[in-house]
């Protein structure tokens, strides 16, 4: 496959260079295997300085998209078995493309996987402070469903991600919020789309009501299940949504 790119023109170039060179990996147009053009070549192509060309693909390795070579060349290699945790930000970065849906199952798989649990331990350890802050958030999000404006998707949105991310932070689970994060745009653009074309964020909130309310009153076992409950309800929506036109080419960014 050639090299196609066009000519780099914003700063940093540095970032510009990884990150074109990223989305033709994921994208397919490099193959597994496959030698990239050489420093010199990639460097003339998208006019910017061989040393800029090379620290990105130092950059690029250290993602595992590739390997580096002495005297032979770079090499692309398969994210799925080499990537970070960075290739996985970039994927959703990228995600209009072809792993879109893929990548949105996967999403909705691995808060079923783990959110239930952390609404378990956000129970049994949530401090005063914490719950606070919880209720802050649920208070904001019932304004919201009080709301009759329109265009406000994107703060229902970025509401929802504040109060999944209190509970993973008030369960004491270092690593789940962080994760969250490494997700947070496509998680907040995915529901803006999504409550900008439908009616269920009032019937979400109400679910996000009775998971506080079993938080505040220590119950675990209810916190989880309303929480499996509630995701379960999510991934029908959401995949009803694609049947509907949730898909490549009609996802819209704000």
């Amino acid at each position: 496959m050639g090299f196609s790119f066009g000519r780099i023109s914003q700063k940093p170039y540095r970032v510009q260079f990884v990150n074109r060179v990223e989305e033709a990996i994921l994208s397919g147009q490099f193959e597994v295997g496959e030698r990239l053009p050489s420093e010199r070549e990639m460097a003339n192509a998208v006019g910017v300085s061989r040393p800029i060309v090379h620290d990105g693909l130092l950059d690029l390795e250290q993602k595992g998209l590739i390997e580096i070579r002495p005297r032979q060349g770079s090499f692309v290699l398969d994210f799925r078995r080499n990537g970070s945790l960075d290739v996985a930000v970039s994927l959703l970065r990228e995600s209009s493309g072809v792993y879109f849906q893929e990548i949105l199952e996967n999403m909705l798989n691995l808060r079923m996987l783990l959110e239930p649990d952390t609404a378990t331990q956000a129970a049994e350890r949530i401090s005063l402070d914490g719950l606070n802050e919880l209720q802050t958030i649920l208070n904001e999000e019932i304004v919201l469903c009080q709301k009759k404006a329109r265009n406000i998707a994107k703060q229902q949105a970025e509401k929802d991600y504040c109060f999944h991310h209190q509970i993973a932070t008030a369960s004491g689970n270092i690593l789940y919020p962080l994760l969250m994060n490494s997700f947070k745009e496509f998680y907040i653009q995915m529901l803006e789309y999504f409550y900008d074309r439908s009616d269920l964020y009032c019937q979400f909130v109400q679910s996000h009501i009775e998971i506080v309310d079993a938080i505040k009153e220590r119950k675990s076992k209810s916190a989880g299940k309303l929480m499996s409950k509630l995701l379960d309800d999510a991934e029908i929506a959401f995949r009803k949504g694609l049947e509907r036109g949730i898909d490549n080419g009609k996802k819209k960014s704000s």
